[in-house]
């Protein structure tokens, strides 16, 4: 049977809200849960969520983390199908300071300040016919971080008694989460650090755990790390994969830090030696009992082995590798300077067979030419210390009277600096100078040479199988006679059309009216006249210009971009490029200023000098007063927007007055009016929205400069849900430099009307101590100016790079730019 109470608190941490312990098995024939599991469990005890939205468990606060998530569930009425919400949270809003704002807070309990952010994991249907159609609840979270969970009730609610139609919740398990390593290359890989061919090498990796907890620990007692390492040369031969056991290299790390090594085989050749590593590791796990009884197999919870490996998506298929040389050399790259001082440029040598690196110079012709040069050596390993030394290592010659004819021989001096002395060679007949040079002895040998790299010479597949597709070179005979001399041409891309819709972002690429394409982004039309250039049909005097808005990186859109294409804009040539931008700001709740000390304030009035600078956006700009507020989703709004003077578009003389009650983060207008009078938001003008509550209804009233009662509304709760009867004033506005100060609050009788003295809470003469009970975050939305005339909060005017890509592109692809160009450009918010 049920037992009687519905709220329970258990000493653990559990709370049970609108629920029912003790078994429901003898409430009626349609009943599903069973009596009993078996013999030996004989009373099959059960939470039971009744049939109301407040119905809920709530488990403790586990700090360690949730591993995995287990319980059965069931609807206790065949007839009866219910759902439950399982959610859980791991950080807090903050709701005295941010408003409700995200922190990385997550403490064991709430506060006034502090509530959990709950985040939904999943939407369970319950509809079992009988016992044997328990839903088992399994979700993997890997949550290493504190958290709690809960259990809701959501979905329908009969149209009867709390206890019917109730919820069995059953068998509630949290696992910690299960250990877990992590593997990482370190800064030297392999020991010596440039490994050569024909000579073994050690190859090192480290270990670590992913966290602190008792249950995310594990160490080299129980770890078992292996290397997986075979030999390639380019994409023509390899061998077979192979492994080996790394060991634990003594006092590198306990738990974390710990470093294993192995030593591999030497290899007889040069190529690519590629490898990955997999450790094997005991630890804690978790495998959860089936207390139905019927034989159900969970899965133990656990994630040995772990491996690390190139992303082959990446990598083109190849996993990590490292170039094996054909000499041994403790230098990570031999560079020849050759010029005269001021004037040189570096040449890479190549270690080739025979000890030695050799370089490559190529010559400006034939004819007798002067040559000097020096060499240096770069990031060189010491065994010793097992480390790479920053300080390069400069071998040169000694004086010389005049240059030496080649071939020469000869033997460098070594130092920390760029010697002094360069060898000096004359040469004539070559395209090019061949420079050895012996590391381990400190000699050269320059010869004149010959010189082709034969990877960039084609191979035709009719004679070479291996080829890389070129075609054979092709000789063809053209005069350009007949070609047409270069022009110039001016072409304008203007966005002339009739949006099918406006103000509606879209992820996806789209072709614009003339062409180009375009994504992430939105038509909007301004509130003025299109000029000449910018309209369809000039004949058509109110045609208002059409420009794309670009997103600036919202969820699930990603940024916004336009391009030209091929077939349509794509020129031969880009001599200058302009175009005309600014930047938009939307007015947004969760950016609104508000005052601090006034969340109980009721039956009241906001009274404030309101206005917007000049050169405001030529969209639609607004103001906002808001009263009423209790957090960035609930509050009323009086907003003055600028709109198109259909009568006379240049006039630009017209303000829509709407008042709006926010729910929930919707906005619901209330009423609205566009009164037949030259007005501009432009100028400062004193405005109130008035508030007076009795009961459930709430009386608004709004008043723009000396025109009372410009918009009248009685919330009843009819539109949006329950009427708004306290809270703060505040303000926001939209595509416009705009500007608060002379705000007053005053208190309001029936029908609205002020009553009383008004009290001041930011006047221009004291704003630098009235400003301390205002929020007006985030900074860089918002600043206190106090050194305009009219002193007061103001729309901060912020500065956007606006990348613009320019690169050259071929006729025939489609390819959009996806490189940085060779401009950029900055704009500000109008």
């Amino acid at each position: 049977m049920l037992l009687p109470g519905t709220n329970h608190v258990h000493a653990s941490g559990w709370r049970l809200t609108a629920c029912r312990t003790g078994t429901s098995a003898l409430l009626g024939p349609n009943f599903i849960p069973p009596l009993a599991y078996s013999d030996t469990i004989q009373t099959n005890w059960q939470a039971n969520l009744q049939n109301t939205p407040d119905a809920k468990i709530e488990s403790p606060f586990y700090p360690e983390g949730i591993g995995t998530l287990y319980f059965d569930a069931i609807n206790v009425w065949q007839s009866e199908p219910t759902e439950i919400t399982v959610e859980i949270a791991t950080n807090m809003l903050e709701q005295t300071y941010l408003g409700g704002g995200v922190t990385n807070v997550m403490l064991p309990a709430e506060s006034e300040q502090l509530v959990y952010n709950w985040q939904t994991l999943d939407v369970v249907a319950l509809n079992a016919a009988s016992s044997n159609d328990v839903t088992r609840y399994q979700r993997e979270l890997l949550c290493r971080a504190p958290a709690r969970f809960r259990i809701r009730r959501t979905g329908v609610v009969y149209l009867a008694l709390l206890d019917n139609a109730l919820t069995a919740i059953d068998n509630i398990s949290a696992s910690y989460p299960p250990a877990d390593v992590v593997l990482e290359r370190p800064a030297l890989v392999f020991k010596p650090g440039y490994p050569a061919a024909g000579e073994p090498c050690v190859i090192r990796c480290e270990a670590s755990c992913v966290g602190t907890n008792w249950n995310e620990r594990t160490g080299y007692t129980n770890r078992a790390v292996t290397v997986h390492y075979r030999w390639r040369f380019l994409d023509q031969m390899s061998n077979a994969w192979a492994s080996a056991p790394m060991s634990y290299v003594a006092g590198s790390g306990v738990g974390d830090g710990e470093v294993y090594e192995a030593t591999l085989p030497a290899q007889a050749a040069a190529g690519d030696l590629e490898y990955f590593f997999g450790c094997e590791f005991e630890g804690y796990r978790y495998l959860h009992f089936d207390y139905t009884l019927s034989d159900y197999a969970y899965e133990t919870e656990w994630l040995s082995p772990r491996m690390l490996r190139e992303d082959l998506a990446l990598s083109g298929g190849r996993e990590y590798s490292v170039r094996l040389r054909p000499i041994a050399s403790s230098f990570g790259e031999v560079l020849l300077v050759v010029g005269e001082p001021g004037a040189e440029h570096a040449v890479s040598m190549t270690p080739v067979e025979g000890g030695f690196w050799r370089g490559i110079v190529p010559l400006a012709g034939r004819d007798p030419t002067n040559l000097c040069f020096y060499v240096c050596g770069e990031n060189r390993y010491d065994a010793v210390s097992d480390t790479f030394l920053p300080d390069p290592v400069y071998w040169g010659g000694v004086y010389q009277a005049e240059p030496s004819t080649l071939p020469v021989t000869g033997a460098c001096n070594s130092g920390g600096e760029p010697p002094e002395h360069r060898i000096r060679v004359t040469t004539s007949g070559s395209g090019c100078v061949e420079v050895l040079f012996d590391e381990a002895s400190g000699t050269y040998r320059a010869a004149r040479a010959e010189y082709q790299n034969f990877n960039g010479w084609t191979a035709p597949p009719d004679v070479f199988t291996d080829s890389n597709g070129q075609v054979v070179k092709q000789k063809i005979t053209q005069s350009f006679d007949g070609w047409k001399t270069s022009v110039t041409q001016r072409v304008t891309e203007n966005f002339c059309g009739y949006p099918a819709e406006t103000n509606v972002f879209t992820s996806y690429p789209v072709q614009t009216f003339n062409g180009w394409m375009r994504g992430g982004s939105a038509y909007v039309v301004d509130r003025l006249a299109a000029d000449t250039d910018n309209t369809p049909d000039p004949a058509y005097p109110k045609f208002r210009n059409v420009a794309v808005m670009l997103m600036g990186g919202k969820a699930g859109l990603g940024l916004g971009y336009i391009h030209n294409r091929e077939g349509y804009t794509l020129p031969d040539g880009i001599d200058r490029i302009s175009f005309k931008c600014r930047l938009g700001q939307v007015a947004s709740p969760r950016e609104a200023v508000y005052y601090t000390q006034g969340f109980l304030m009721q039956n009241y009035l906001v009274r404030a000098s309101v206005g917007a600078d000049a050169g405001m956006s030529p969209q639609e700009p607004s103001l906002s007063v808001l009263g009423y507020y209790l957090d960035y989703d609930n509050f009323y709004e009086y907003r003055m927007t600028q709109v198109p003077d259909t009568a006379n578009l240049n006039r630009d003389k017209r303000i829509l007055h709407e008042l709006y009650k926010w729910r929930g983060g919707v906005p619901y207008r209330l009423t609205f009016t566009t009164r037949n009078e030259d007005l501009t938001i432009l100028t400062r003008t004193t405005v109130e929205l008035r508030m007076f509550t009795s009961g459930s209804t709430t009386t608004l009233r709004c008043k723009f400069g000396f025109t009372d009662n410009v918009l009248q509304a009685t919330d009843s709760g009819s539109t949006g849900g329950a009427a708004l009867t306290r809270g703060t004033c505040g303000f926001m506005s939209a595509e416009c430099r705009s500007g608060f100060s002379g705000v007053y609050s005053q208190a309001t009788a029936a029908g609205a009307v002020a009553t009383g003295a008004s009290t001041p809470l930011l006047l221009s003469d004291t704003v630098a101590s009235d400003i301390q009970n205002w929020s007006y975050a985030p900074a860089g939305r918002w600043e206190v100016r106090t050194d305009y005339t009219v002193k007061g909060i103001y729309t901060v005017i912020p500065t956007q790079k606006l990348g613009v890509f320019l690169q050259p592109t071929e006729f025939g692809t489609d390819e959009s730019p996806h490189a940085p160009g060779t401009m950029h450009a900055s704009m500000r918010a109008c």
